[in-house]
């Protein structure tokens, strides 16, 4: 492990810290000063995991199917002109990633509501070409706007659009917001307790985290 640690030593990348475990032992670890390992990190895309578990409990406890249809919970924001193969959407199909879009509904948002800082520069370019205009439109009514690239369900394609759409389908059958609901199932169980708010665009988050901005306290929004 010392050997394996050098070389990225020497290339001078910050790496904050190294911690491995085996057979539930911490067998080997450290951090790099100024971190200890009590520092708080942004560790990105964590949560799509997390996401996903609060849809397999919403499967589990009958509130949804991997065979529903996405558009069915979102009637409110489909337009007329809904590609068909978006109104067949299945959540199965969305969790693996596989919705039929190239365009990310999520940067186009960001766009539209908080300016091109938030969009990835591979992402701009795209914004030139857009059928409608998307100012004033929510996450929902601009994915359901977007049209078809792939037949969905053939090809998987990374969009950040389906972790968003996926917190808010969970807030719509659980009538709470998305910490609130896996605060029981699966953060107290496993001791997690410190949440960061920083994520405060998101709309499936609670109405506290919402208005806290970058606060970090315990217990209302990761």
């Amino acid at each position: 492990i010392a050997k394996c640690l050098d070389p990225i030593k020497e290339t001078g990348e910050n790496v904050h810290s190294l911690w491995i475990f085996r057979n539930g032992y911490n067998i080997a670890g450290g951090s790099t000063a100024p971190f200890d390992e009590f520092t708080a990190r942004r560790v990105y895309s964590t949560m799509k995991s997390v996401i996903a578990m609060g849809i397999l409990f919403c499967v589990q406890e009958g509130k949804l199917s991997f065979e529903d249809h996405i558009a069915d919970y979102f009637k409110e924001s489909v337009p007329e002109n809904c590609a068909s193969e978006l109104l067949e959407l299945t959540l199965r199909q969305t969790l693996n990633m596989s919705v039929g879009q190239y365009n990310d509904a999520l940067g186009i948002f960001h766009a539209s509501k908080y300016g091109l800082g938030m969009v990835p520069f591979t992402m701009r370019e795209k914004l030139k070409n857009l059928p409608f205009d998307p100012a004033g439109m929510s996450l929902e009514q601009i994915f359901f706007a977007l049209p078809i690239d792939y037949k969905p369900g053939t090809e998987f394609h990374y969009v950040n659009t389906v972790p968003e759409l996926l917190i808010r389908l969970i807030t719509k059958v659980t009538g709470t917001d998305f910490i609130s609901y896996l605060r029981s199932r699966l953060f107290e169980p496993l001791d997690i307790t410190l949440f960061n708010g920083q994520e405060t665009m998101r709309e499936g988050w609670s109405p506290e985290a919402r208005a806290r901005g970058n606060g970090r306290i315990p217990g209302d929004a990761l």
